[in-house]
């Protein structure tokens, strides 16, 4: 946000699928003066070996939304200072 503080994302409704498993997705918008540049990231809602979620509750749906804003994120090569020396 330092250097983009006028950036924002949108959360979009929540899919289900027919098995009870759900999708999230958002936009994320980086914005620099007039100009914009979006990116729309998805991604099923998993546990933690990985496999989708049948019924998820609350908890489940916001972890995979930050984990969603965090992949859009990098969509950008935002953040890899974060990683940086961990090899």
């Amino acid at each position: 946000m330092a250097h983009y503080p006028e950036s924002y994302y949108v959360i979009d409704a929540i899919s289900y699928n027919n098995d009870g498993s759900a999708m999230v997705s958002l936009t994320l918008t980086v914005k620099q003066g007039n100009n914009e540049f979006p990116r729309k990231m998805w991604l099923p809602v998993m546990d933690y070996r990985n496999q989708a979620i049948s019924n998820p509750n609350a908890v489940d749906i916001n972890k995979t939304l930050m984990r969603c804003l965090t992949k859009a994120i990098s969509m950008f090569g935002l953040g890899f200072y974060i990683y940086a020396g961990e090899d």
